[in-house]
């Protein structure tokens, strides 16, 4: 609430109290004049108090708009920079339609389809990374399953020299699991995670996320990483779905 509406009420309260005190203890018809022009004048304010109230929702509803369109568009001028960096790829910007959300499926809707050139398959990112892969591909939409659903599929990435397998999506500690990394592999937290292209399914050089943690596996066979995302999927409104090299 903003300063002048705090005084508003406070003065309107001691209005309360004088009056009050003035009907009790003095009797006088200036100060019932007085009293009368007071009373007024503070009835009048208490009238313009929901309007200023109002007005204050406007500008912060206003401001939190603002807020969402500076955001949204440094998102696409991102998305644009990115755009160059994909030269030797297909590759079609989309817009988020929907979200689909619960414990065991993690999918998004974009609006662009078969018709546009996207096929099953597709790996999609953000100017901050990799984020999922087209599953079902309609004409003119497209279902993303994200890195972070607990139904997971296998990315092939790199670390460093190593190569490993993402797996699964830790959703309490919010990292990206990464095995078979030799156990004699050097890794330092804080190193990039990109993709590597074996296996056909995605392109190799995306960015994945950053080492967050390195422990052994069970047997002590080879290292298991943990692997923070960059991006927050909760916020991202426009994605690019890239395909195979042109």
């Amino acid at each position: 609430m903003k300063k002048s509406n705090l005084i508003v009420c406070f003065l309107f309260a001691v209005f309360i109290v004088l009056s009050t005190l003035t009907y009790f203890f003095n009797n006088d018809r200036k100060v019932l004049k007085v009293e009368s022009f007071i009373r007024n004048y503070f009835i009048e304010a208490y009238s313009i108090l929901p309007k200023a109230f109002a007005k204050e929702k406007n500008v912060n509803l206003k401001e939190s708009l603002n807020q969402d369109l500076v955001k949204e568009n440094e998102e696409l001028k991102k998305l644009l920079e990115l755009n160059h960096t994909l030269g030797e790829f297909s590759f079609v910007n989309a817009t988020i339609l929907s979200r689909n959300v619960n414990s065991w499926l993690d999918v998004i809707v974009i609006d662009k389809g078969g018709k546009d050139g996207i096929k099953v398959g597709d790996a999609v990112v953000t100017s901050r990374g990799l984020i999922g892969k087209v599953t079902t591909c309609n004409k003119d939409n497209s279902i993303v399953s994200l890195l972070t659903t607990r139904n997971s599929y296998y990315v092939s990435v790199s670390i460093g020299k190593s190569n490993g397998l993402s797996y699964e999506y830790d959703r309490k500690t919010q990292v990206l699991k990464v095995k078979g990394i030799s156990k004699n592999a050097q890794i330092e937290k804080g190193e990039k995670v990109i993709t590597n292209g074996l296996g056909g399914v995605f392109p190799s050089g995306i960015y994945v996320g950053k080492v967050e943690k390195i422990e052994s596996d069970t047997y002590d066979l080879s290292k298991i990483v943990s692997v923070s995302l960059e991006d927050n999927f909760d916020t991202i409104n426009y994605v690019v779905v890239i395909g195979k090299e042109k």
